[in-house]
């Protein structure tokens, strides 16, 4: 054979390759992408020759890689480095992903096959001794992976973008020099000695190599998104016959860029469930069989079933084995984390953003939520499921399908769902046989074959739950305890403290508990130690890496060894001893943890640990969420940010709620509350924003008493030494307390009256009053303060609140006083060009108190300076612009203009749907006055088409009763108009109008106050249809009482 046909002889240093698997390409046409390649191989030709890539022969694919690994383990499977080959399982798995992105390249041609698997083999093989060096390789691999663009699709779609070359070069180059350098290193007589420390040069080269990468994969991927706006704007700037061309383009273009937006497409099916399959899952079969007949095809109706159980008897667990063992059976399974409100919304809004929903968008949270509801009430064939649905089950209602198909299952340590759900299962322990199969799966035993006997023996005292099972396994395996030795520590141990997995665990379970979770913490070392103590204060799931990143406080290694530190030290300790789960896919790695075991850590916390362990979650926080705006600007950004955190927010907030007598708060802690809650209340969580408002005014209170200062932001400081230091360098700002504590109120009240009406109105109003108060009692002593500016501009903005409130109880003439005092302070505050939007709001309720008092010509002069000072800020054209002139449209259709309204409600209209979705409450607001405005001109058939769409959208929207109640009279004002529609004639639609002015009645009487409970005869039903409804739900009469 020549040397031409050699695949292991290398090709002239001055060449490209002229055959790739065997076939002669010299003429054929090379994709820029190989020919890069190509290039970066050829400057390394002379590197290539003298690292002697030709000696390495036969690895030419993962087959081989994995023969070569299988003779690793049969090599060292006598020696204490078997224990270490257990891990290259996830080495390999990352490798297949990594090997993925450069198939094309690896493939080309033998001899670049046998240099890079060679390569690869050589780091398994050097470091297979190590185990810190092969997590090291096993971190570096997933980076690189990820850092790996679809170079292929990005160059052939920019082809004429020279600059996508350079980087795309360099990427390739960092790859090849790791792989010289892992050859180079098998050539050395040395190599094959113990590897002990972490700064082997195979994985220092590694993460050389991930670094570069990243960053000329970073620099290509700016290149890219460059080449994608000017083959844009080429194709923008063609005329009208090539525009097919520029749709394919685009077609091309969201291949190629996953994240360029696009046109969503419905997808057909979809595998939504955050984890793996759990391989040590065991038994349970009779249970399968009861839900496989609950489950089964021809059920018709909506089928739903409780799986109710202690905590840590696998509810969780056997939820995740149904999902898989079911995939066959439905198109479509859902995993939702129903622990709060948060953590439901978020759920769905992942939901809907994977099904391509139109209408669920970076708007308020209940847009994501109806029209993911609306997709479940219009498709079938799909398994929801709701896991740990501990909390009030008020809240899972608001996200329940309101449909008569598909099927639910709920997962829950509270036996009330019984009465919610026909179908219940109680899962109870394991049996003996189970349990020690179960047991003696995670237990690694270094004494020969264990005793069966034994550890059915253990399995009968920790009475079979498998979260201690499991455990039990990882903790006697690292600690090197024998199953007789542990059993002896069982039967003899005292009774243990009470309630560590939560206030329904009989009696019988708490003693294992506590044994079983003391035998791993208390062998833990006192670094991992105090990171468990961290995460035990947040949310149980996806709890990122880089969130609970620390370093040694003596010695920083630098970022990549403080990595491989952390992954030694910490995340080892903690993963062998199965007190937390570990996964990586896509990105950083996320932990959780069993609720129970959190429980149980923070109960073995002391005093001054626990409030070390809080002060760090809450600084931690802090560190990575916009601060609180002075004056409440809205965050409109960010959303993706706070809703990853939110959980974890909610979690610390439940266990300061827990301990609030043992725990000292910070500013620190009232700052991320007051950010917090501006989050919900734009996106709508009314019954988690209200609950953390009312603690953080409490925590401002509690704090103006006390006069803490930033000097003592940590109470513990002189007293506690800490051997780690977290990955935060957060400092508190400085706001005036009262100032804080308003600014919580507001948010809580605001979102309390946005969507509420008459009925929950007594109380956004009394936190509205309160807000007042403390806005003036901030001015009062903060004269020489550097944000008094800013308070006085929250003291008129209170001002417009109470006016507002004032408007919704129909006392006008005292709502007026409040506003005309709001405009002087930001006309003295302001000036006449600055903030325009600051003035929309006092002109637009003068306007309305100017209706009250009969004054047509002011109420319209008003209504048009407010048009005025929000278009000169925003511009005619701008959503936000639109979606305020709701309010000046209806004061034109109150006046009579009702042509001129209608522009205005349909401009509005359709701004709003764009913002905040078709079934958002501000949404159907609008789609009810555009009902009532058409009504009056007497287009009754388009009306009807409005005001039966919002009907429709409102049976899964979050819309108050009052707000529907006033629709409905609406509908049957406009259809005796129409004909008998549906079969319904003039008299039917007469009673359904009766019957809404009945409930109408009934609610004013129930609720109201003075003339407003009963209805003055003469006056438009209308005005106490608007009374029902808060301002920003629309004024729509003219004649007002006072």
């Amino acid at each position: 054979m020549s040397d031409e046909d050699d695949p292991g002889k290398d090709p002239h240093p001055n060449q490209l390759p002229t055959r790739i698997d065997g076939n002669d390409i010299s003429h054929t046409p090379v994709s820029h992408t190989e020919a890069l390649w190509a290039q970066a191989v050829a400057e390394r030709r002379q590197e290539l020759v003298n690292a002697g890539v030709h000696k390495i022969k036969g690895i030419h694919d993962f087959e081989a890689v994995q023969s070569g690994i299988e003779a690793i383990s049969s090599r060292r499977r006598r020696t204490r480095a078997a224990r270490v080959l257990k891990t290259l399982d996830g080495v390999i798995e990352r490798l297949k992903k990594f090997v993925l992105a450069i198939s094309v390249f690896v493939q080309s041609d033998p001899t670049y096959s046998s240099l890079i698997w060679g390569g690869l083999l050589v780091c398994l093989e050097c470091c297979s001794q190590s185990n810190r060096a092969l997590k090291a390789i096993e971190d570096h691999f997933e980076r690189m992976a990820s850092a790996m663009p679809r170079f292929e699709q990005y160059t052939r779609l920019y082809s004429t973008h020279e600059r996508l070359g350079d980087p795309l070069l360099r990427i390739y180059g960092h790859y090849l020099d790791a792989c010289i350098h892992a050859v180079k290193f098998l050539h050395q007589k040395s190599w094959w000695r113990p590897m002990t420390s972490v700064l082997s040069p195979v994985v220092q080269r590694l993460e050389d190599s991930c670094r570069s990468i990243e960053e000329s994969a970073t620099e290509f991927e700016r290149e890219a998104t460059f080449a994608d706006r000017e083959e844009s704007a080429v194709h923008r700037k063609d005329s009208e016959t090539r525009w097919k061309n520029f749709e394919r383009h685009q077609s091309r273009v969201e291949e190629a860029l996953p994240s360029t937006l696009r046109h969503p497409v419905l997808k057909a099916s979809l595998f939504s469930v955050p984890f793996q399959r759990n391989q040590q899952f065991l038994g349970r079969e009779e249970e399968f069989k009861k839900l496989n007949t609950i489950l089964a095809d021809e059920m018709q109706t909506q089928t739903s079933c409780a799986i109710s159980g202690i905590g840590g008897v696998g509810k969780t667990n056997f939820a995740l084995e149904v999902c898989y063992r079911f995939k066959h059976r439905f198109p479509f399974i859902f995993w939702i984390a129903a622990e709060n409100e948060a953590a439901l919304s978020t759920s769905f809004a992942n939901l809907a953003a994977e099904l391509n929903i139109p209408d669920a968008g970076q708007g308020p949270s209940s847009v994501a939520t109806d029209a993911m509801r609306r997709w479940l009430c219009e498709h079938s064939g799909w398994l929801l499921v709701f896991d740990n649905a501990d909390s009030d089950q008020s809240a899972l209602n608001k996200f329940w399908p309101p449909c008569d198909h598909g099927s639910i299952l709920v997962t829950s340590q509270n036996s009330d769902w019984i009465e919610r759900t026909p179908f219940f299962i109680q899962l109870g322990p394991l049996d003996e046989d189970l349990g020690s199969q179960l047991l003696l799966h995670t237990y690694h035993s270094y004494s020969g074959v264990p005793d069966m006997e034994l550890a059915r023996n253990i399995s009968k005292e920790v009475d079979g739950l498998p979260l201690l099972l499991v455990g039990l396994g990882g903790s006697l395996s690292q600690n090197h305890l024998s199953l007789e030795e542990t059993l002896e520590t069982i039967q003899n141990s005292p009774s243990p403290l009470q309630g560590i997995l939560s206030d329904r665990v009989p009696c019988q379970y708490e003693r294992p508990i506590q044994l079983v979770f003391q035998l791993s913490f208390s062998r833990l070392p006192v670094t991992a130690r105090q990171v468990i103590s961290v995460m035990a204060m947040l949310s149980s799931d996806n709890i990122s890496e880089s969130l609970i990143m620390a370093k040694p406080r003596q010695n920083d290694y630098g970022d990549s060894l403080n990595l491989l530190w952390f992954a030694t030290n910490v995340r080892q300790n903690l993963c062998s001893r199965n007190l937390v789960d570990f996964r990586r896919e896509v990105g950083e790695g996320t932990y959780s943890m069993h609720r129970s075991v959190q429980r149980f850590v923070v109960g073995e916390l002391s005093g001054e640990e626990r409030q070390h362990a809080f002060d760090e979650c809450v600084k931690l926080l802090c560190s990575r969420l916009s601060r609180p705006s002075t004056i409440m600007v809205p965050h409109l950004t960010g959303f993706l940010l706070f809703a990853k955190y939110i959980p974890h927010v909610l979690s610390i907030h439940k266990f300061f709620v827990s301990y609030r007598h043992q725990l000292v708060p910070t500013v620190s802690f009232a700052e991320m509350i007051c950010s917090v809650v501006a989050y919900l209340y734009e996106k709508g969580l009314a019954e988690s924003c209200v609950d953390l408002a009312t603690t953080g005014e409490a925590v401002c209170e509690q704090l103006d008493k006390s006069v803490l200062k930033e000097t003592k932001e940590d109470p513990l400081s002189k007293t506690w030494a800490s051997p780690i230091v977290f990955n935060n360098a957060y400092k508190p700002g400085t706001y005036n307390l009262r100032t804080l504590a308003g600014n919580i109120s507001a948010y809580g009240a605001g979102v309390i009256l946005c969507t509420g009406g008459l009925i929950n109105r007594h109380k956004g109003h009394a936190m509205t009053w309160k807000i007042l108060k403390f806005r003036e009692e901030c001015i009062k002593v903060s004269t020489r303060d550097q944000h008094c500016h800013d308070y006085e501009n929250l003291l008129s903005n209170g001002l417009n609140d109470c006016a507002e409130q004032l408007i919704n109880e129909g006392r006008y003439s005292e709502a007026k006083a409040f506003s005309e005092r709001s405009l002087d302070m930001k006309c003295r505050l302001l000036g006449k060009d600055k903030d325009q939007f600051q003035f929309f709001i006092s002109k637009i309720l003068l306007a309305v108190v100017a209706l009250s008092e009969g004054n047509v010509q002011q109420a319209t002069r008003t209504a048009q300076e407010a048009i005025t000072h929000v278009e000169r800020e925003k511009g005619r054209d701008d959503p936000f612009t639109n979606n305020y002139m709701f309010h000046v449209a209806n004061v034109w259709s109150a006046v009579g203009e009702h042509r001129k309204a209608l522009e205005l409600l349909k401009a509005s209209l359709k701004a709003r749907r764009d913002l905040f979705g078709g079934a958002n409450h501000e949404t159907l607001n609008a789609h009810s006055s555009v009902a009532l405005c058409l009504y009056r001109l007497e287009e009754y058939i388009e009306a009807s088409e409005y005001i039966e769409w919002c009907l429709e959208r409102a049976k899964i929207a979050r819309w108050g009763r009052e707000h529907v109640l006033r629709a409905r009279y609406v509908h049957s004002l406009i259809m005796p108009h129409i004909g008998q529609e549906g079969g319904q004639n003039e008299a039917d639609w007469s009673i359904k109008g009766r019957n809404a002015l009945e409930e109408r009645d009934q609610l004013l009487r129930e609720y109201a106050k003075g003339r407003w409970a009963k209805p003055t005869l003469g006056v438009d039903a209308m005005v106490y249809f608007d009374y029902l409804v808060n301002f920003h739900a629309g004024r729509t009469s003219a004649i007002q009482l006072d």
